[in-house]
């Protein structure tokens, strides 16, 4: 009791201004709406003549918004060079596991040695959102650089950590788009979860709420891609990977119908 007594009189005696200084911060925590995150891609040997990674990351993305959210991820270098950028689509109360070092490189993009991920988040129109968290885990093993599944690879260690919640104080947009400029090329994100995401099947690729001419010329200009690249994501309506033939034929039923994602239409 006296120990007690003891530990109450000397909080009370340190002036409000210094208890200010000692009290647990506010924190938005998930809610935020820009996360930065580190990463490692240390290269290892080759393994039937394919380049390995030793030691390569991923991040899960959890939305936990009710809303549909996107991460526009952009990956800086050692020294804080913008060299890439992917757009990750989360579904609402979704979890997404984007593959770093194999997202830059199946892009074509030498991944760095150790880096840094700055990921703004947004709602579907473009405007900054809240609602996301990233876990970063980070692998040591050996992981083929043709199969992004990092656990059928020969892992040796584990370790997994919270990105950095960034407050929207320090103007973090402003910053990426300063070190961004010219935009750097865009790499599509390779996710490796397992999560049963449900497929858009969306031909109004405009969003005017119409499936019109301006949307076919849309799927023209994306045909025959296998997998879409960038940007052109929603034009496999039926999410097998190709936007091909199949795909103009559930386009061709939502325009005749016109009702956007009929699920008429849709497989």
């Amino acid at each position: 009791m006296k120990c007690l007594t003891a530990v109450v009189v000397l909080l009370c005696g340190i002036p409000l201004a210094v208890q200010a200084q000692i009290a647990e911060p506010a924190s938005g925590g998930e809610r935020g709406s820009f996360l930065e995150c580190v990463y490692e891609c240390k290269p290892g040997a080759m393994v039937g003549g394919v380049s390995t990674f030793k030691a390569a990351t991923s991040v899960m993305l959890t939305n936990q918004s009710p809303s549909d959210r996107v991460a526009e991820v952009f990956y800086f270098n050692g020294n804080e060079e913008c060299i890439a950028h992917s757009s990750v689509d989360l579904s609402a109360v979704d979890l997404d596991e984007l593959n770093i070092c194999h997202s830059l490189d199946a892009g074509g993009i030498t991944a760095p040695r150790a880096g840094l991920l700055e990921i703004s988040v947004t709602d579907s129109g473009g405007s900054a959102a809240d609602g996301v968290y990233g876990v970063v885990k980070n692998v040591l093993g050996r992981f083929r650089v043709d199969n992004p599944e990092l656990f059928e690879g020969r892992v040796r260690g584990l370790a997994k950590y919270e990105c950095r919640v960034v407050p929207s104080t320090v103007q973090p947009d402003v910053a990426v788009a300063n070190k961004c400029s010219p935009a750097p090329p865009d790499v599509a994100g390779i996710l490796i979860e397992d999560t049963d995401d449900s497929c858009a099947c969306n031909a109004d690729f405009s969003g005017d709420g119409l499936v019109a001419a301006a949307d076919y010329f849309f799927l023209l200009a994306c045909f025959n891609q296998s997998p879409p690249t960038p940007g052109c994501e929603d034009t496999d309506l039926n999410c097998d990977g190709s936007v091909d033939g199949l795909d103009v034929t559930i386009f061709d039923c939502q325009a005749a119908s016109g009702i956007p994602a009929d699920p008429a239409c849709c497989p």
